[in-house]
């Protein structure tokens, strides 16, 4: 992702503020409320990590508590690669 990209017409990536060993978590603004956000991409993993990550955007999207970061959305971007957007702590 770079910055100024626009994921799924809603998520304005500002900068990537880390990475790790599943992928990239970028900083990034909901166009659709302004929140500030984070916005997570996946390296590319293969068929396990794929599934690994769907797994992890299900349970998030299931989940409502307060001290679980709240989930906003999913899916796969130009180039093929998973996100996962949720709330920005």
């Amino acid at each position: 992702m770079e910055k100024g990209q626009v994921v799924e017409g809603r998520f304005s990536i500002h900068e990537r503020v880390g990475a790790g060993g599943t992928g990239a978590v970028y900083r990034a603004t909901d166009v659709s409320t302004g929140a500030v956000v984070a916005v997570k991409e996946l390296l590319n993993l293969g068929n396990d990590g794929e599934s690994r990550f769907a797994r992890e955007c299900a349970l998030l999207a299931s989940v409502s508590d307060p001290g679980v970061v709240k989930y906003l959305a999913h899916g796969v971007g130009r180039g093929g690669a998973s996100w996962l957007a949720m709330e920005w702590v």
